[in-house]
């Protein structure tokens, strides 16, 4: 995961924001809450407003993040 996350981030830079949770971290159990993470990897696709639009529960293939981000971009 962290290495499709590294090869689109220069793609959508300025544009998207890729954030990754430790769900092991202490610190970060009220995002995975809030957000219900039981399974890893989870991805989630926030629209401008952070409202999730798309989530995706296991490993995403680089094209198909690709395709939800553009879908993002397009404001659909």
């Amino acid at each position: 995961m962290e290495q499709v996350f590294h090869t689109l981030e220069p793609e959508f830079k300025g544009k998207v924001a890729f954030v990754n949770i430790d769900v092991n971290d202490p610190a970060e159990q009220a995002l995975c809450s809030q957000y219900q993470i039981q399974y890893i990897p989870t991805t989630y696709f926030l629209n401008s407003k952070g409202e999730p639009t798309f989530n995706y529960v296991g490993v995403i293939q680089q094209d198909e993040m690709r395709a939800k981000i553009m879908v993002l971009a397009e404001g659909k």
